[in-house]
């Protein structure tokens, strides 16, 4: 017998993210309970095997005089009290149109179009142990760097950085583990 889920109760009921309990019989018979928090409700869980992009992940990145710049976002987050550095990110809208949400996300975090995507990850979950919340990665190129369209309660400013500082800015910033990731993947790849 494999571990088995018996029953699951939402714990706390809010507009973004709530609470879970998750009751199981494991496979040496003994049972189980086990916390955890999503953005789904208590229809959609990850753990009743649905397929479903919570948020999408990108770097964007242009090409000027032959040199290639990355564009990160300086944002304030509120569970660490503090500014860190990450890529462009946000909560998927169009489950059939990925690359929508990134056009959207790009324009309103950075002020730019994209020029061109490449997906970098399929589905992929961010912190099993805390959350079923799943992303999808991509890179893209962009042009038009203008002008933020923030809500009102997203404080970000952007850092550019040359592709040949980003082994040198990861090692002296503090960077999300997911972009840190995709900047040392993006600098092996266009490095030569």
């Amino acid at each position: 017998m494999k571990s088995e889920l018996v029953e699951i109760k939402q714990l706390t009921n809010t507009n973004y993210l709530n609470m879970f309990q998750a009751d199981f019989v494991m496979e040496n018979g003994k049972t189980r309970q086990y916390y955890f928090v999503s953005r789904r409700s208590l229809q959609t869980l990850g753990c009743k095997n649905l397929l479903y992009v919570d948020a999408i992940k990108v770097l964007p990145y242009y090409v000027k005089d032959g040199n290639i710049f990355v564009v990160l976002n300086n944002e304030f987050r509120s569970p660490l009290n503090a500014y860190t550095f990450d890529l462009c990110a946000g909560l998927v809208e169009h489950q059939d149109n990925l690359e929508q949400d990134v056009e959207r996300e790009v324009f309103e975090e950075i002020g730019a179009t994209v020029k061109s995507l490449e997906k970098v990850t399929n589905v992929g979950h961010t912190s099993a142990g805390l959350t079923d919340e799943t992303i999808v990665c991509y890179f893209a190129e962009v042009e038009n760097l203008g002008e933020q369209h923030l809500e009102d309660d997203e404080d970000i400013s952007l850092k550019i950085i040359e592709l040949k500082q980003i082994p040198e800015f990861l090692n002296n910033n503090q960077v999300g583990t997911i972009a840190s990731l995709l900047l040392q993947l993006f600098y092996h790849k266009n490095k030569n």
